[in-house]
């Protein structure tokens, strides 16, 4: 059940997966090459800080950058309370088992990037394309395209034309209404209105598919 942003650039699937709770930044800012800027990025999102990451994208998507982390993290909490929530309080049966049917609330976490592939943009700017992999050492099956400019002496990482000023309301706005249709969800599992665990995961499913295409988005 993945995000309309989730799905409009292979950028923005491997920054979300990576998205955890925003914490204080452990990490130097300093970047003196686009490599470094991703890998520093990916680095502290892998350890739960956004507000670090954020240090390593441009000064004009800072703050937009930041939302949006935390929003996916507001929604991989919703998640996880509804994953909790069925689990400890409906039967699995043997056509769906509870660690199947937990496994599609769970977003993946990134865990590292390699850099496939760079292309200079004259002396201040440059394309990087970027694989991802998780903790379980799977990667991303096609590499994705970073953008990266140098701002002073230092190199960030732009946000993609999905993540654009203009395109930030209505997807803050679709992960507020994901949020609660899943809270949504685990209030009536809480209740006693749904028999199973299968047809939990069925109500979470078309409740956020009904944002989605409410929105316009296919899912």
């Amino acid at each position: 059940m993945m995000m309309a942003f989730q799905r409009c650039c292979a950028f923005a699937i491997l920054l979300l997966a990576a998205a955890t709770a925003l914490s204080s930044s452990a990490f130097s800012q300093t970047a003196a090459s686009p490599a470094e800027a991703a890998n520093k990025l990916v680095a502290a999102l892998a350890k739960g800080d956004i507000a670090g990451a954020a240090n390593y994208t441009t000064a004009a998507d800072r703050e937009r950058f930041i939302a949006i982390m935390q929003a996916s993290d507001n929604l991989a909490k919703s998640r996880e309370r509804f994953a909790q929530t069925a689990g400890a309080r409906l039967p699995a049966s043997e056509n769906a088992p509870q660690a199947a049917l937990m496994a599609r609330t769970t977003q993946p976490r990134i865990d590292h990037i390699n850099i496939v592939a760079q292309r200079n943009i004259g002396a201040n700017a440059a394309d990087l394309d970027v694989k991802g992999f998780g903790i379980d050492g799977r990667g991303s099956s096609a590499p994705s395209t970073w953008h990266a400019v140098r701002e002073g002496n230092q190199w960030r990482i732009e946000l993609p034309p999905c993540a654009s000023p203009a395109a930030t309301a209505p997807i803050l706005k679709r992960y507020q209404e994901m949020i609660v249709a899943t809270d949504t969800v685990t209030k009536s599992v809480e209740s006693g209105q749904v028999a199973s665990l299968a047809d939990a995961h069925v109500a979470l499913f078309k409740a956020e598919r009904g944002v989605l295409r409410a929105q316009g988005v296919s899912k």
